[in-house]
């Protein structure tokens, strides 16, 4: 449940925060949008802190313990546990996996490279931890390692992430492209000795 402040009384202590919570372990994140003070990952949690423009502040995930623990000089530390990465089988791979694959094709979410079976997870866009609904709308199909390398990665970070792959795939389609043409070019502009030799013949049949 979120837990709302006044915001005063935390952006004056923000920085000093931010450095407590890297000495205890966590590893603080970019802020997405304006409205977020703190973002940090502590184990498989994305934590946030919010302020508003009325002046309150928001703190999600393990962000309230952290400031508690933090203002009050308290002990505490970031858990050591990795992001739980979404591995469905059996009925629910039959529920989800193969509706996303019919919804959006085979390519993973993050590197817009083909999907096999073996190495398939799935992905919420919005973490379930940030409030994400554990629905198909708001799953996708990613690697294994690809999910992995995400993390607790937020829905705009993602969301980069997709983009970046595609427009990549789209300069790498047309250097590709682009090589076909110089090479066909190249060819005929300079016939092999044996593609020459069958024109002259043509030519001699035809009395061209």
């Amino acid at each position: 449940m979120d837990t709302f402040w006044n915001a005063r009384h935390v952006q004056p202590r923000i920085a000093a925060f931010r450095e407590w919570l890297t000495r205890a372990g966590a590893e603080v994140l970019p802020p997405t949008n304006q409205w977020e003070a703190v973002r940090f990952r502590d184990g498989a949690i994305t934590s946030i802190i919010y302020t508003n423009a009325k002046g309150g502040a928001t703190f999600t995930g393990s962000a309230l313990v952290a400031w508690e623990a933090f203002k009050n000089q308290q002990y505490w530390r970031a858990s050591d546990t990795p992001p739980k990465i979404k591995r469905v089988s059996g009925k629910k791979r039959d529920r989800f996996v193969l509706a996303i694959r019919e919804r959006d094709g085979h390519d993973c979410f993050f590197c817009a490279r083909e999907v096999d079976e073996e190495h398939e997870s799935v992905e919420h866009l919005v973490n379930v931890a940030d409030g994400g609904p554990n629905h198909i709308s708001n799953m996708f199909l990613a690697h294994t390692l690809c999910n992995m390398e995400a993390g607790a990665a937020s829905a705009v970070e993602k969301i980069k992430i997709f983009h970046a792959s595609r427009v990549k795939r789209l300069i790498n389609r047309s250097d590709s492209a682009s090589r076909n043409r110089r090479v066909t070019d190249q060819r005929d502009n300079n016939p092999l000795p044996w593609e020459d030799e069958d024109e002259q013949e043509f030519q001699t049949q035809t009395g061209d």
